[in-house]
């Protein structure tokens, strides 16, 4: 059970590490997309 309770942790500690990478650039690439729309 602990055991499970790390491995959640850590998936957990890697979604939030791929959100914190990527939500930058997929705001950028919207926002541009936005901007040249207008």
């Amino acid at each position: 059970m602990a055991n499970r309770r790390i491995s959640l942790f850590r998936l957990a500690a890697l979604l939030f590490g791929f959100a914190f990478l990527y939500l930058p650039i997929v705001l950028l690439v919207v926002y541009s997309f936005n901007a040249s729309r207008l």
